[in-house]
């Protein structure tokens, strides 16, 4: 009896060994991390946009502060898209979110992705914000806005699938069909190398420009008069901001750190 009970300990210490044997797949991280300022980019540079937009009783020239948004799932892949080609591609996941975060509140670590080089980005979006803006007039007051990221309607648990490439960012439509949407918003190859951990950076607007709290403006139009944000009757129109900036940007650090200050 005693020789049964120990042949199967036994049995299970050999079968964990040979499956780590048959599995030789290397792998590293990668540290997927959202940041308002890219590390050690020295970025002095900025722009103005001249405004001087009169608010009156119900229109309101605003300045865009900061917003928060649903980056759902997040997905690299080897193969190159391409536009008007069905997403048929291999993704691995690097992670998930269900709430509402500042940009810099983004950080996944995924463990165990495979070696090699990686070509594409997806992110999904769900489609809902809350935009944070202050008045030209007085940039002490802070208006919340809830939205969609189609602008003026209210938000929803829709998703947004956008895809990154060197060739641009892309949508993908309801029949899983990409099309290309901006040439501006490329995302570079990057390699994962074994027991090191890669990161990507990721930052709205420009990689190498820091922004002014005035850079972005746009108007209000308070249609309902109650001098708050009403989802659907409320309009955000003529936005104005740096011209040729793209909506993200991203930059690989290969072998950096997991853990890197906001």
């Amino acid at each position: 009896m005693k020789t049964k009970y120990l042949i199967i300990p036994l049995f299970i210490i050999l079968l964990l060994v040979s499956c780590d044997l048959f599995n030789t797949e290397k792998t590293g991280s990668l540290l997927f991390k959202g940041v308002r300022v890219i590390p050690e980019t020295a970025l002095s540079k900025t722009r103005s946009v001249p405004s001087g937009h009169p608010d009156s009783a119900t229109v309101h020239h605003m300045y865009n502060m900061d917003i928060k948004f649903n980056a759902h799932e997040i997905y690299v892949s080897k193969d190159q898209i391409q536009e008007d080609v069905t997403d048929n591609f291999t993704w691995v996941k690097i992670g998930e979110n269900d709430e509402l975060k500042y940009m810099s509140e983004y950080e996944f670590l995924a463990d165990d992705i495979p070696e090699g080089t990686y070509m594409t980005l997806k992110i999904i979006f769900r489609n809902e914000i809350i935009r944070y803006a202050v008045y030209a007039a007085d940039t002490n007051t802070v208006v919340e806005m809830a939205g969609s990221l189609g602008e003026g309607a209210a938000g929803d648990t829709s998703l947004i699938i956008n895809c990154f490439s060197l060739q641009g960012s892309f949508n993908v439509d309801s029949s899983g069909v990409l099309h290309l949407m901006s040439p501006g918003e490329t995302f570079s190859p990057f390699s994962i190398v074994a027991n090191r951990t890669t990161t990507i950076y990721w930052k709205g607007g420009a990689a190498d420009v820091v922004y002014k709290l005035n850079d972005f403006t746009f108007d209000w139009y308070d249609n309902d008069g109650d001098s708050a944000w009403t989802p659907g009757v409320d309009a955000a129109v003529n936005y104005d901001g740096p011209a040729d900036t793209p909506m993200w940007s991203f930059l690989v650090a290969p072998g950096g750190p997991t853990s890197i200050g906001k």
